[in-house]
C-alpha cells in the first residue's frame, strides 16, 4: 500500500500545484488539520499540526481535489456511498459540516479511508472500493 501522492494516477492530480505542511505543536480544537482550495492558477493543499492523522488528512484533502475537479467521478462516488451506507456510517464526522458541504466531505472522506486501508475499506464498502480502485489508484 502506497500512502503518498504516488498512489494516485497523474490525471487525478492535474492542476494541484502545491501541498504544504506546517508543523505546529498545537492546532486549535476548532481548526481542521488541512484544507483544499482552488483558484485561477490551480489548487493547493495546506496541512497543519502534528498529528497521527496526517496521512489520512492528506488523502482527505486530495480527495477534495479529485472529486471537485471531476464532477462525473463525484456523482458516481455519491451514488456508491449512498447505496452502501458510507455517509450514514460517518454521520458524526459529517455533521460538523454544513449540509451543502456534506456530499463533498463524504466523498473526500471515502477516498481518505480507502487510501488509508484499502482491504478494510473494501470489506465494508466493496462497490465503492472497486470504483475508487478503478478511478483513483495508480
Amino acid at each position: 500500500m502506497s500512502l503518498g501522492v504516488a498512489s494516485y494516477p497523474p490525471e487525478a492530480l492535474a492542476h494541484l500545484n502545491q501541498i504544504a505542511y506546517t508543523h505546529d505543536a498545537v492546532v486549535p480544537a476548532s481548526s481542521h488539520l488541512g484544507d483544499w482550495s482552488i483558484g485561477p492558477g490551480g489548487a493547493e493543499i495546506n496541512l497543519h499540526g502534528n498529528s497521527q492523522e496526517l496521512w489520512s488528512t492528506l488523502h482527505h484533502e486530495i480527495g477534495h481535489h479529485v472529486v471537485e475537479t471531476n464532477p462525473e467521478l463525484k456523482a458516481d462516488l455519491l451514488d456508491s456511498i449512498a447505496t452502501e451506507g458510507f455517509a450514514e456510517d460517518r454521520a458524526a464526522f459529517l455533521e460538523q459540516y454544513s449540509p451543502d458541504l456534506r456530499g463533498s466531505e463524504a466523498c473526500a472522506e471515502a477516498i481518505a479511508q480507502f487510501k488509508s486501508n484499502p482491504p478494510a475499506f473494501a470489506a465494508l464498502y466493496p462497490q465503492t472500493a472497486s470504483l475508487l480502485e478503478a478511478r483513483v489508484s495508480a
